[in-house]
């Protein structure tokens, strides 16, 4: 009776860890390090989308934080001892810039699952005896971890499961985590400025790692600190971005009254953060905001940009409310429109952008969207571009639109690159960004896609943001032709 209830009490202890990554990494770095694990917000979010990972909610993530705020804690070692309390068949590929640390975090998580506070919850996790290297090691299961650097060998092993159905005669059984492929830091730091080496990670993900998975199922996690914009995150971000998670992690941000705060002030303080800020901007933006800008060859980066508290715009001095669309006319374009509030202060025009529209949804979807936020911003007049796709969009809205807001099409001849470049200095001295763009999904993937339009380039779909700007522009130009230049 008492082995029974021992069972039972077990299983329940099982259940409760194997519950959430936050709770795993808590119990066991208790244990393992004899002190507490100290949880901030980050944490929080980290293993909330791990938990997601196991059950099958996302195949694809990137997560990107700056180093030293245990990252490679919570998504390599705890994650691989989870994911093998799961399942002890789970097969893992783990990579990272330099071999030494990829075996390294292959160790450590060999020696937390054949710990003995491991094995005493977890004893169907046992680690093989003939084989249990720091680079390879397996379980008696058939699970295990193969690690290597991002440019090393790794044909011949794979992350996951085999898709079951491939195999006849096989009874059907619930979708269970199986192990996946997980990069941390796929790019050493003192590589980032190189476009080769760059290009050579970002290469060998398509041609080597992304193969490696066994099943279709297979996640892939990919986690590290901003190096460069076309570092691997910002490729995946460029390549496949409708196709991936992505959780970007700052660690200065802004609360709605545009106070700034430390995301973790056990790790680091606002004074210190600040400190790092003053001695290189573009490497803070990089590595510690994940913002990464590349000022040579950006049109209009973003500390050329002008941000601004929008709780503290004059109302009284807003003479025009209006948005520009640039609906998508090509597979894979962005339908951008920005909602936006023109002011006179002590002489000068600024236009503050209030909103913003930019999605590859349909013209039905997006139109609601319009409508909506042209009420929320209360605009007088929404111009629309009517080349291609256009004229359709703009006779959907002219319908739908309530008559408190004017619907003007319009047509452009001047190619769109020559556009962008002729009005980007008037974007930098009348355009106005909130500063809190971040906590709006398009709004930030429209600075995005606008910081990071090159001079010279093809800009795949990063046109459609900073030409919306540009359409805006031309507008403001006309309208106050005499304020502006006299």
């Amino acid at each position: 009776m008492n082995d029974v209830v021992a069972i039972e009490q077990l299983r329940v202890v099982q259940a409760k860890l194997m519950s959430s990554c936050m709770t795993f990494t808590k119990y066991f770095f208790k244990k393992r390090y004899g002190r507490s694990f100290v949880v901030n917000s980050h944490h929080e979010i980290i293993c909330d989308a791990l938990d997601k990972v196991i059950r099958g909610d996302i195949k694809k993530l990137c997560i990107s934080i700056a180093p030293r705020y245990g990252k490679t804690e919570l998504a390599v070692k705890n994650f691989i001892a989870l994911g093998l309390a799961h399942n002890p068949s789970s097969k893992f590929i783990h990579l990272s810039y330099s071999q030494s640390l990829a075996f390294d975090n292959s160790e450590s998580a060999r020696d937390f699952v054949g710990s003995e506070d491991f094995n005493t919850i977890f004893p169907y996790v046992e680690i093989s005896k003939t084989s249990a290297s720091k680079n390879k090691w397996h379980t008696t299961r058939g699970g295990g971890v193969y690690a290597t650097a991002t440019g090393g060998q790794i044909t011949g092993f794979g992350a996951g499961e085999v898709d079951r159905e491939i195999f006849e005669n096989l009874p059907e059984q619930t979708k269970v985590f199986a192990g996946a492929i997980i990069i941390d830091d796929a790019l050493k730091p003192d590589d980032a400025l190189s476009d080769l080496k760059r290009q050579r990670v970002n290469e060998r993900f398509e041609t080597t790692i992304r193969s490696r998975t066994n099943s279709r199922e297979t996640p892939i996690i990919v986690i590290g600190q901003r190096l460069h914009s076309n570092d691997l995150i910002g490729y995946l971000k460029e390549t496949e971005e409708e196709e991936w998670t992505f959780i970007d992690i700052p660690c200065i941000t802004v609360d709605e009254y545009g106070n700034e705060h430390a995301l973790w002030e056990f790790k680091q303080t606002l004074a210190e953060l600040n400190q790092i800020r003053q001695i290189d901007e573009n490497i803070f933006e990089t590595q510690y905001q994940q913002n990464p800008q590349d000022l040579v060859g950006k049109l209009l980066p973003l500390q050329s940009l002008q941000f601004y508290n929008f709780d503290n715009i004059p109302i009284s001095s807003i003479v025009f409310k209006f948005a520009v669309g640039d609906p998508a006319n090509t597979g894979g374009d962005y339908y951008s429109i920005p909602f936006m509030h023109v002011a006179i202060i002590e002489g000068k025009l600024l236009c503050f952008v209030k909103g913003i529209i930019h999605s590859k949804e349909g013209i039905e979807i997006i139109n609601e969207k319009l409508i909506d936020k042209s009420r929320e911003h209360f605009i007088e007049e929404v111009f629309l571009e009517v080349n291609g796709i256009g004229a359709a969009a703009f006779m959907l809205l002219k319908r739908d639109m309530s008559n408190n807001t004017k619907v003007k099409p319009f047509t452009v001849t001047m190619p769109k690159e020559a556009r962008i470049l002729s009005n980007s200095e008037f974007i930098k001295k009348h355009f106005i960004f909130d500063e809190n763009y971040q906590k709006d999904v398009e709004y930030s993937r429209f600075i995005n896609h606008v910081t990071s339009y090159e001079r010279e380039g093809q800009n795949t779909h990063k046109k459609d943001a900073i030409d919306s700007l540009a359409s805006a522009a031309n507008i403001l130009k006309i309208k106050y032709k005499s304020l502006l230049y006299g």
